[in-house]
């Protein structure tokens, strides 16, 4: 089976991080069976990484602001995660399974 994406779920996600007024700084992204959606979001970066474990392939994306007190920016990063007992096979799938999401999240 092919994998899919929660397109709706991961998309509002993304608009919620983007968003200036929200609180939301990341959220993280897993495989449910075949299916990729949001599993959590929030606003502590200790939290965020937190999700990342040797067991996981998972995708996350972060907004980190940067600057002095005279000018802030919001940058962000899209992560692709595929931890250390990660199967070779799931491994490999990842990269087509990263062009996916970044079909919603642009």
């Amino acid at each position: 089976m092919s994998t899919t994406v929660d397109k709706e779920g991961v998309n509002d996600a993304y608009e919620e991080v983007r968003a200036d007024n929200s609180e939301t700084n990341w959220f993280t992204l897993r495989f449910n069976g075949n299916l990729i959606e949001v599993d959590s979001k929030g606003s502590d970066y200790d939290e965020f990484v937190s999700k990342f474990t040797d067991e996981e392939r998972m995708f996350g994306y972060v907004r980190v602001t940067i600057g002095d007190e005279m000018s802030k920016r919001a940058k962000f990063a899209f992560i692709t995660w595929s931890g250390s007992q990660v199967s070779p096979i799931k491994k490999a799938k990842l990269s087509v399974d990263k062009a996916l999401v970044k079909h919603v999240i642009k």
